[in-house]
């Protein structure tokens, strides 16, 4: 703020102008989550554990999420293996789920099916923060290799013979 008092018209213009300044930038072209935005993600996998037990809800076993790299990023924080008591879903079996599921003693490990949706994803401010990478650089990031990016597959392919 320049020495300028911070709740000054000035000093908030000043700073309005750095962050649209930084929203436009290229090198903001989707970019990761934030310490803070990890935090917070961390905070709501708890948040969402202490919801399931109190209420006694299922495990979450699918999820949906924008194809930013920030959303996907929160999405492997909030949604990791969930445990659940082997004799409660007996109809599963490391068979059937094999991609998704882990044993461990009395507990099932299931992993939710994460799918990665265009129609979800943020409003289209033409900003580069909100334009997702590309498709390939996604799909080789090894944190994001149990989504599922089938849907975006489609929509790439769609786009090959669209005409604008």
């Amino acid at each position: 703020s320049e020495g300028y008092d911070p709740d000054s018209p000035y000093a908030k213009n000043r700073m309005e102008e750095a962050r649209k300044a930084i929203l436009r930038s290229e090198s903001m072209e989707d970019p990761p989550l934030s310490k803070l935005g990890v935090n917070q993600a961390k905070k709501a996998k708890k948040d969402l554990e202490r919801l399931i037990e109190i209420y006694d809800l299922p495990p979450v076993e699918e999820v949906w999420v924008s194809p930013l790299q920030r959303t996907l990023q929160t999405a492997s924080i909030v949604f990791p293996y969930t445990a659940v008591d082997i004799d409660e879903v007996p109809a599963l079996s490391s068979e059937t789920l094999s991609d998704r599921v882990k044993r461990d003693e009395s507990k099932l490990e299931i992993l939710p099916k994460i799918r990665v949706r265009k129609e979800i994803e943020e409003r289209h401010t033409g900003l580069p923060c909100d334009r997702h990478s590309s498709l390939g650089k996604l799909t080789r990031r090894p944190t994001f290799n149990r989504f599922s990016f089938s849907a975006l597959n489609v929509l790439s392919v769609a786009n090959l013979f669209s005409t604008y």
